[in-house]
């Protein structure tokens, strides 16, 4: 619903938002009208229709349903995802030749975030992608060996649940990244955000 557009906003970025749900659209034209782009899509490995999985908290809402499955009766069993819709699906190379390339992209999409990056091939400057621990590290590692396929050269660094701080206080490579996230330090934060620069 925007907590990450207003700052960018502040700054005097362009901002494509792409969100499948029209709940959250409707949040979004309300709180920012024509200041921003919306694209009333999903994001994947490519263009397409994909089955999203509606929660009763919109956050939850996925195209994982892994991560339903998964988190359903441990972390989120006060939820449910009773309804289903089948929605269109780009990915971010289309949205990069429609819109240009864009300095930063910040992906929010409830453990579908290794296909969100299959559709991608330009390295960018800054991207950041939600976690969840411990029970999604392989995914964290897939996204990482994913955007590594696009530049070898990124560093990684993260920030634990909403704080918008960066956690380590130097960017560790990749290699230093994808062994980092398996240990308890990072495993035992629950949630958060990786940066990849």
């Amino acid at each position: 619903v925007g907590n990450r557009i207003e700052p960018v906003l502040q700054i005097g970025a362009k901002v494509i938002a792409v969100e499948p749900q029209k709940k959250c659209i409707q949040i979004l034209e309300e709180k920012f009208g024509n200041a921003i782009t919306i694209v009333p899509k999903g994001l994947g490995a490519q263009e397409g229709e994909l089955e999203f999985f509606i929660s009763d908290a919109s956050t939850l809402s996925t195209f994982s349903k892994e991560q339903v499955d998964v988190l359903k009766d441990t972390k989120f069993s006060n939820y449910s995802w009773n309804e289903k819709e089948i929605i269109s699906i780009t990915t971010l190379d289309i949205l990069i030749e429609k819109y240009g390339k864009p300095d930063f992209i910040k992906i929010d999409v409830e453990g579908f975030e290794p296909e969100v990056l299959k559709g991608l091939s330009t390295p960018i400057k800054l991207i950041s992608f939600e976690y969840t621990v411990p029970e999604f590290v392989s995914k964290v590692i897939e996204c990482i060996e994913q955007l590594e396929r696009v530049n070898p050269d990124i560093e990684c660094n993260y920030c634990v649940g909403e704080k918008m701080e960066y956690v380590l206080p130097t960017w560790k490579t990749a290699t230093e990244m994808k062994v980092y996230v398996q240990t308890e330090a990072f495993t035992s934060t629950t949630f958060g955000d990786v940066y990849i620069k």
